[in-house]
């Protein structure tokens, strides 16, 4: 069953039941190994209804394990031998306001908060994941880590036992919380209208452009035009005479003198120059 299906199962519970049925259905919820978001449950108007009552506080807890953290409802207290951390976490000294945890909502509230810790950051210092969520030994810090990474919380999540550090590519988010919405509303606001100053300054632009477009497009036709009318003006020219060379020299080059009749075709009088006289005449076929 995936996480959708689980707190869609809660949520379905939660609407129709009594303030003591929620109240054991929130304490199930936040024990469950594989559920890590609960603005779902956080929604059900049945569940909200539990403000101002006397199961108040498991409504408080629902909170915690939607946006809080671990120093939320436990203190700080000495190691109880177990390698789990303080009495606190197992119940000893729960605040007020929130139930006891289990040991399966300790866990798990412990996993919520190394997330939060995980957010934004590369290399997370051993010392402040056992500081924030009381684990009193290197080794718990490391398994804590271990199963984090299994369950898909961590991504990367290498440890670095010389640097004291765990290496971290990325971490799954967390609900929001009502500020952490307000804030994303307003950052979506600031990012519309730089948006919209970029397409102001874009839409400028591709009108700019267009313009230059139509420029050109126009002096390619100017230019079209002027070459078509000087090819017919040229065309004009070339053809209006009808005898090209022969009309301007009278004869056409190179054409035979026909008054010598045909045996004086081809000849010519050696001797003879442009003033007349005797000469003798050569046969030039």
């Amino acid at each position: 069953m995936s996480e959708a299906e689980v707190i869609a199962g809660y949520c379905s519970a939660a609407a129709t039941s009594t303030p003591p049925t929620i109240a054991a259905i929130i304490a199930d919820a936040t024990a469950h190994p594989h559920l890590y978001t609960y603005a779902a449950l956080l929604a059900v108007p049945a569940v909200r209804a539990l403000d101002g009552t006397a199961h108040a506080s498991s409504l408080a807890l629902l909170r915690v394990f939607a946006y809080g953290t671990y120093a939320d409802v436990v203190g700080r207290g000495g190691d109880d031998g177990d390698g789990g951390g303080s009495g606190a976490a197992n119940g000893e000294a729960a605040s007020p306001s929130i139930p006891t945890l289990n040991p399966a909502q300790t866990l798990k509230l412990r996993r919520l908060t190394l997330m939060s810790l995980a957010r934004g950051v590369s290399r997370l210092p051993y010392a402040t994941i056992a500081v924030a969520l009381d684990l009193p030994s290197t080794r718990a810090v490391e398994d804590l880590v271990i199963g984090a990474v299994y369950e898909g919380l961590l991504a990367g999540g290498r440890l670095n036992p010389r640097a004291g550090v765990v290496e971290v590519t990325g971490c799954r988010g967390r609900d929001l919380t009502p500020a952490d919405v307000a804030g994303l509303g307003r950052g979506l606001a600031a990012w519309r209208t730089r948006a919209g100053g970029v397409l102001g300054v874009l839409g400028g632009e591709v009108d700019r452009a267009r313009a230059v477009g139509r420029a050109v497009a126009s002096k390619r036709e100017e230019a079209a035009e002027a070459a078509a009318s000087v090819a017919a003006a040229a065309g004009a020219v070339g053809g209006g005479g009808g005898g090209g060379m022969v009309s301007a020299l009278g004869a056409p080059v190179g054409r035979p003198d026909r008054g010598g009749g045909r045996r004086g075709r081809g000849r010519r009088m050696m001797g003879e120059d442009d003033g007349g006289g005797d000469g003798m005449y050569v046969d030039m076929a």
